[in-house]
C-alpha cells in the first residue's frame, strides 16, 4: 500500500510540475525565435482544425504524460527509502521536466 501511495504522490507531483511549467512557459515573454515552426504537408499542425497524423497525436500524448509516468516509476522504486531521500529523488525530475517544457516554449 505504501508503494502505491508513494507512486501516486510522485505521479501527482509530475502532473503538477508539467502543468506549472507549461503555464509559466505559455506566459513568458522570452523567446529565442529560431524559426522552428513545424508544419505538416498541408501547412498546419493545429489538432483541433487540421487533420493530424496518428503518430503525431501519440507523440503529443507522450510529451505531456511521459514525465508524470517517469515520476510515478521513480516513486514506485523510492517507496522503501527515507523521506529525505524521496525528496532528493523528486528534485531531479522536477528540474528536468521544468527545463524540458520551458526550453520548448523558449525555442518555439
Amino acid at each position: 500500500m505504501r508503494r502505491i501511495f508513494t507512486a501516486a504522490a510522485f505521479w501527482l507531483a509530475g502532473f503538477a510540475t508539467t502543468w506549472a511549467a507549461c503555464w509559466v512557459g505559455s506566459r513568458m515573454s522570452f523567446r529565442l525565435g529560431l524559426g522552428w515552426n513545424f508544419q505538416n504537408l498541408e501547412g498546419c499542425w493545429d489538432a483541433s482544425v487540421c487533420v493530424v497524423p496518428a503518430w503525431y497525436t501519440g507523440l503529443l500524448y507522450f510529451y505531456f504524460l511521459g514525465p508524470s509516468i517517469m515520476f510515478a516509476a521513480i516513486g514506485w522504486k523510492a517507496s522503501g527509502t527515507s523521506g529525505r531521500h524521496r525528496l532528493r529523488l523528486l528534485g531531479w525530475p522536477v528540474v528536468a521536466t521544468a527545463s524540458l517544457y520551458l526550453a520548448t516554449y523558449a525555442v518555439g
